[in-house]
């Protein structure tokens, strides 16, 4: 919950027993008119049972969002950690993640997540297609493009891999933020909207790294 807005709801992924990536505006709230921001509160973690019996809630801890979303809400920067009071990942295990090396990734990836009109089992509704990477887009190397139908709530959700001759089978990849603007470099040059996933790279690597290792 942000003071003085109306609760928000968004996906996030467990790295670890405990230890939980989602998107940086699920947890900091930046507002681009003040050029100021402050952190969510009463961060609730809700996981759904397989067998349809009420979901699994876990509290959120510290939380973990770099200066330069928190300072500027830049975009390329709109990830979070955030530490679980709880190791539900040992019952219900986790994603694995790696670092592809840049956004020239062309690869196929899916996007899963919960969808702001989730019903009360929180069954899970939206898009885990599986689609061609778009043409990366030279402004903003943090980012990885696609076209995947997606929906308020998805926010902080898996963008992966399912691929069996790797050693990190259903391994993340990256996190959906959303729908950014960019410059597309096609022959007419134009302004357009993609979705959006922030790649597991630089700084965002190193702190899942440190919070699973300080748990």
């Amino acid at each position: 919950d942000f003071p003085g807005l109306a609760g928000s709801q968004c996906t996030g992924f467990l790295v670890s027993e405990s230890v939980l990536a989602t998107a940086g505006h699920c947890l900091y709230f930046y507002d681009y008119g003040y050029n100021s921001g402050f952190w969510g509160g009463n961060i609730k973690v809700h996981f759904p049972s397989a067998n349809k019996k009420k979901a699994l809630v876990c509290e959120g801890g510290e939380s973990i969002v770099p200066s330069a979303y928190a300072e500027k809400g830049d975009a390329n920067y709109d990830w979070g950690v955030l530490k679980l009071d709880c190791n539900i990942g040992k019952a219900l295990g986790h994603f694995g993640y790696k670092d592809v090396g840049g956004n020239d990734y062309q690869g196929k990836v899916n996007v899963t997540g919960y969808p702001g009109s989730v019903d009360k089992n929180w069954k899970l509704k939206t898009a885990n297609k599986v689609t061609p990477a778009a043409k990366t887009l030279l402004q903003r190397p943090n980012l990885l493009h696609y076209y995947v139908a997606t929906f308020d709530g998805v926010s902080g959700g898996p963008v992966w891999e399912n691929n069996k001759k790797s050693s990190c089978n259903h391994c993340a990849i990256g996190l959906h933020i959303g729908q950014v603007q960019e410059f597309i470099p096609d022959p007419v040059g134009h302004y357009d909207y993609a979705e959006a996933g922030i790649l597991i790279t630089g700084y965002f690597k190193v702190a899942l790294d440190e919070a699973i290792l300080g748990t």
